[in-house]
């Protein structure tokens, strides 16, 4: 072959080479450049059919429900974060208003002797902490939604720096959305426990968002562990330096301790 085609293949190579070297694991490592893998893309696979999950529970009324009704009303009815679905849907503001606005008309002069007025105040006040306590676990799950696209992002644009934030955000996410559940289930269980002391209320089972969020949970748990497994893969270049520095400053001091040798492999003795 000609000399120069052979000199341009070689350099070809050459720069072939240097190219396969500087994209290596190690040199990306070191230089703080993560590249996609199938870690992260599992990462962000779970971490974007969770928060689908996430918004498909704040949105639709199927926390709580009764499915074939209930002896004086027969319809279905539903209960989620933001919305009540019978034989029409409302909101809570709406439906604590309806009830609150009864217990006035009926409280005449101040007097709330009859049962349906003692019933509808009771109702006022117990729709009213449905309100409050519905739209505080909604406004949480909010928050979450925007901090777990947030999560999302930055595994995308992985950098060491940005996977260290994901990495202490899924454990908050995880935890927010839990203690959020919980606190929502307790609190509507007493409410209904208290509206069945003077009528017939029977509290409704669990109805298919709740499972949907207890899922989402557990996908976003999982992505608590993929993500310090992550973090350890791609950490930051300077938390590799100082390791690297303390493993030499020990090799250092184990040889400055070390005696010096006589050519026979005998050690001096200490002065």
């Amino acid at each position: 072959l000609d000399p120069q085609v052979l000199a341009r293949m070689e350099a070809v190579q050459q720069v072939r080479y240097q190219e396969a070297v500087g994209d290596s694991y190690k040199i990306r490592r070191l230089e703080g450049r993560p590249k996609h893998g199938q870690l992260s893309i599992t990462i962000l696979a779970i971490g974007a059919l969770t928060w689908i999950g996430n918004l498909f529970a704040l949105i639709m009324p199927h926390w709580r429900g009764t499915f074939v009704g209930i002896f004086g009303y027969a319809s279905r009815r539903s209960w989620g974060l933001l919305w009540v679905s019978g034989r029409e849907s409302t909101d809570y503001y709406r439906m604590q208003l309806v009830a609150c606005n009864t217990y006035a008309d009926l409280n005449v002069g101040g007097l709330c002797l009859s049962p349906i007025c003692q019933w509808y105040r009771l109702k006022c006040y117990q729709y009213y902490m449905f309100f409050l306590v519905s739209h505080s676990v909604a406004f949480i799950f909010l928050l979450n939604l925007l901090f777990h696209a947030m999560a999302i992002v930055w595994v995308w644009r992985l950098s060491p720096r940005l996977i260290r934030w994901s990495t202490c955000t899924w454990p908050f996410l995880c935890l927010s959305q839990v203690s959020s559940i919980a606190a929502w289930f307790v609190m509507s269980q007493d409410i209904f426990e208290a509206l069945n002391m003077q009528s017939y209320y029977p509290t409704p089972g669990v109805s298919y968002c709740t499972f949907l969020s207890l899922l989402t949970t557990v996908g976003m748990l999982a992505n608590s562990l993929l993500s310090c497994q992550l973090r350890q893969l791609w950490p930051e270049p300077d938390s590799d330096s100082e390791t690297e520095d303390e493993d030499l400053d020990s090799q250092d001091g184990d040889q400055r301790r070390r005696p010096p040798q006589l050519p026979g492999g005998q050690g001096l003795a200490p002065p």
